[in-house]
This record gives structure tokens, sequence and C-alpha cells, in this order.
């Protein structure tokens, strides 16, 4: 299930941005599409990077580890190295 804005955007999208977790969660437990894409080609995964709710990061990595190796590491230039090794290392785990 995905519901989406004019500009592709979705109440994952908007879950991630603000850092609600549980709504995260929630919309993931209910079938939306964890690695879905706005207009600009974002997924809730950067939404909830860019605004620093790692908590989010994590609940979307954990829903579906492998999107990090899709468009995530893309920006991976952009990304603080705490939130590179937080990424990397919840990569590693969900793999282990």
């Amino acid at each position: 299930m995905s519901l989406q804005d004019a500009s592709l955007t979705t109440p994952l999208h908007l879950a991630a941005l603000v850092g609600a977790v549980e709504c995260v969660e929630a919309l993931i437990a209910r079938g939306h599409v964890v690695d879905c894409r706005d207009a600009k080609g974002w997924s809730p995964l950067l939404y909830a990077h860019f605004e620093d709710h790692q908590d989010s990061v994590l609940a979307l990595m954990k829903a579906r580890p492998q999107q990090v190796t899709g468009v995530a590491w893309a920006f991976l230039g952009l990304l603080s190295p705490g939130l590179y090794s937080c990424l990397y290392c919840s990569y590693r785990y969900l793999h282990s």
C-alpha cells in the first residue's frame, strides 16, 4: 500500500521526516513500501537521515536492509562519520 501526494511523498516519508518512529513502524507493518521514492528520488530512509532521526533510520533499515546498498550509499559523501558508522554497523548486524 502506498498513498502519495503530487510530489510522490508518502505517509512513510513524512513519518521519517519528523522522526515518528512508532508511526514509521506502524506504516511498515501495514504494508507501506519501505524503499519508495519521491519525485526527487529520495526514500524515507534519506528523509530520516537528513533530519538525524536515528531511531527511524534503524526501523527503516530493519524492515529492508538491502536498501542501504542502493541509493543511500550514493549519499555517503554527505553523511556524517557518526551516521555512516551507524548505517554500516546496522547493516552488518542485520546481515550476520
